[in-house]
């Protein structure tokens, strides 16, 4: 593995987050550091001012959970004088996402790096409301101007690009819950392209009302219990939570030269599709199309499986998924031998699944456990699902807050975040360290 070549890396030089339980960076750190939970527990009352009718309040399968975020109305006044003009007609994620930028921008060492024009912005996004699983109740809240909000917040790319005066790309993708990896990776191509200088790339999903539930079926998608139990055997599914988050990129030797604050250095990356190779349906996770993505990943990063650190799992708590993910890095870590052990968690059992933000969680997350050189727990997890039979494996659940093993001069990381419908991506993720 070259470490010393700075050739079509990508440094990480800002971030910004706003989540379940963390409305900045330290919160999310603490959040992660000390395993807790940001899923909450909605009461009769706040679900029916949601719109929610007594009557399925009332019903067993109605379960009242839901990972929501703080303060959403500091949100509506414009981050600067300057991008005031048309940001009233900005959705709630156009707000959010505004904001989100003004902060990674404002935070970064190089204060000039907001003069750069040709910067592009990869927003994931998506207009699909959670009403649509959440049944014929949840209209009762629906009025004309959430409908429009929810049209603008189609074009969120193209408003922060209007708001900050970017000329590069400006575009909003969708590829389900890996959209958010699939705008690092865009902007990571553009840069290396030489198409762009700078690069925003993040995802947003804010769903109004935040005080509703699910409804729960036996064997279906959603969690019996109100919680997320990433690959442990009582998982039953995932629960949907509300959530926004970017990081600000820039090519490496660029960033080293204009002496920016390096948080990270992307290595390598990889997106594919399943296909319609061996697996059960359209929407299901594919094995195969995993592994090769993984490996296409670690092949395009020079480095081989065995040197990384850490694996940040896309981990939905569905029983497939899980399982799916589980078995494609079996096959990926087959051939590793020594004593060598690979610690995996994933952030979903934290916040709940933040569908298509839930990779840029999952990215900055291992960035500040790169930076800290501590492995994070995790939660929700106390027996292996018996018939992924980890012991066979060298990979395990981390669920305890470490240090990494062993002393290195850099750690890396892995990255997966899997999309419905098979779109699947993986990054390669390396500490930084300026001296």
């Amino acid at each position: 593995m070259n470490v010393n070549t700075h050739l079509n890396k990508v440094a990480i030089v800002g971030m910004a987050v706003k989540l379940p339980g963390a409305n900045d960076l330290e919160g999310y750190w603490d959040l992660l550091k000390f395993g807790k939970e940001a899923v909450s527990k909605f009461s009769a009352e706040q679900l029916q001012r949601s719109g929610i009718s007594e009557q399925l309040i009332a019903a067993p399968y109605y379960k009242p959970y839901r990972g929501i975020l703080d303060d959403l109305e500091s949100f509506d006044t414009p981050p600067f004088e300057s991008t005031a003009k048309n940001f009233e007609v900005l959705g709630i994620q156009g707000k959010v996402m505004s904001h989100l930028t003004h902060r990674a921008l404002s935070t970064m060492r190089n204060n000039s790096n907001r003069s750069i024009k040709n910067t592009a912005v990869y927003i994931g996004t998506n207009n699909q409301p959670a009403s649509h699983f959440l049944g014929s109740a949840y209209y009762e809240a629906i009025d004309t101007q959430k409908a429009i909000e929810r049209y603008y917040s189609k074009v969120i790319a193209p408003y922060i690009s209007y708001q900050f005066g970017f000329q590069g790309s400006s575009i909003d993708l969708y590829t389900a819950c890996s959209s958010s990896l699939t705008a690092v990776i865009q902007s990571c191509r553009e840069l290396n392209s030489y198409q762009c200088d700078m690069a925003i790339a993040g995802a947003c999903l804010i769903d109004l009302p935040q005080e509703v539930g699910y409804i729960y079926e036996e064997n279906g998608l959603f969690s019996s219990d109100g919680h997320c139990h990433s690959f442990d055997a009582s998982a039953s599914g995932t629960l949907y939570s509300n959530g926004a988050g970017l990081v600000v990129l820039k090519r490496l030797e660029d960033a080293i030269a204009d002496n920016d604050l390096i948080h990270a250095v992307i290595i390598g990356a990889a997106m594919n599709n399943d296909g319609n190779s061996s697996k059960e349906g359209f929407m299901a996770p594919g094995i195969h199309g995993q592994y090769t993505c993984l490996q296409s990943a670690w092949k395009n990063a020079g480095i081989e499986p065995s040197d990384l650190d850490y694996i940040a799992a896309h981990g939905a708590s569905t029983k497939l998924g899980d399982a799916t993910e589980i078995y494609a890095l079996k096959k990926a870590f087959k051939d590793i031998t020594g004593t060598k052990r690979f610690p995996l968690s994933s952030v979903i059992s934290n916040l709940g699944h933040t569908g298509i933000v839930s990779g840029m969680a999952s990215i900055i997350k291992t960035v500040l456990m790169l930076k800290n050189k501590a492995i994070v727990p995790s939660i929700n997890f106390e027996t292996p699902n018996p018939d992924f039979m980890l012991e066979d494996s060298p990979l395990y659940i981390a669920t305890q807050f470490q240090d990494f093993p062993q002393i290195k001069k850099h750690y890396l990381a892995g990255v997966s975040s899997y999309g419905a419908g098979g779109s699947n991506t993986h990054l390669v993720l390396r500490s930084y360290d300026e001296n």
